[in-house]
């Protein structure tokens, strides 16, 4: 009888312990120093809040603050462990100038660097250039040697055939040229030529 009168009073103590563990778990939360309702001591996480005040909190998290509708919160789009971002630098295009043709810059340096008792045949002059181009393409000429001249203030581009170290092999080509051509093409000093480009 003994054995079952504590076996009734641990019963009771164990009952009366249990009901003393829900009724701190269910009671009324205390208040923190702040003024917010604090967890209970067993809660896993948070604050513990009625149904209502999860309920308000969760309408005024889905509306934008007043004044800021349309806008995205930078708080929102900010993430702290995302890379810093890279600020690209504008490359630098490099300047392309414009092609220069060969016959206008390198030839009249290569003649000008030419023996001056050297020969050449003239075959046409003109102060059109397109002129100059149009009887060369109509004779199948080469064009390599049109070179700018001056004469009384005005630019004449003369068509040369080439140019020869002596005067027989100057008049040999004039005159295999002469057949070939409406014009009179003519034997001259590179040094005539030369003047008259400075």
């Amino acid at each position: 009888m003994k054995n079952i009168m504590t076996l009734g009073a641990v019963k009771v103590l164990g009952v009366a312990s249990i009901a003393v563990v829900l009724s701190a778990c269910s009671g009324a939360p205390e208040k923190s120093a702040w003024g917010e309702k604090t967890a209970s001591p067993w809660a896993t996480g948070g604050s513990i809040k009625s149904g209502r005040d999860a309920y308000e909190e969760s309408q005024m998290a889905d509306q934008p603050a007043a004044g800021t509708e349309g806008l995205v919160s930078d708080q929102l789009a900010y993430d702290p462990y995302a890379p810093a971002p890279v600020e690209e630098m504008p490359v630098e295009q490099p300047v392309v100038e414009e092609p220069v043709a060969a016959e206008e810059v390198g030839i009249e340096q290569e003649i000008m660097n030419m023996p001056a008792n050297y020969y050449t045949v003239q075959l046409m002059a003109s102060v059109d250039i397109d002129r100059v181009y149009k009887f060369a393409e109509n004779n199948q000429l080469s064009v390599r040697y049109v070179v700018p001249t001056v004469r009384d203030g005005v630019t004449w581009h003369v068509l040369l055939l080439d140019v020869y170290p002596d005067l027989s092999s100057a008049k040999r080509a004039r005159d295999q040229m002469s057949g070939l051509l409406n014009t009179q093409p003519w034997v001259r000093t590179l040094g005539s030529v030369q003047k008259l480009m400075r």
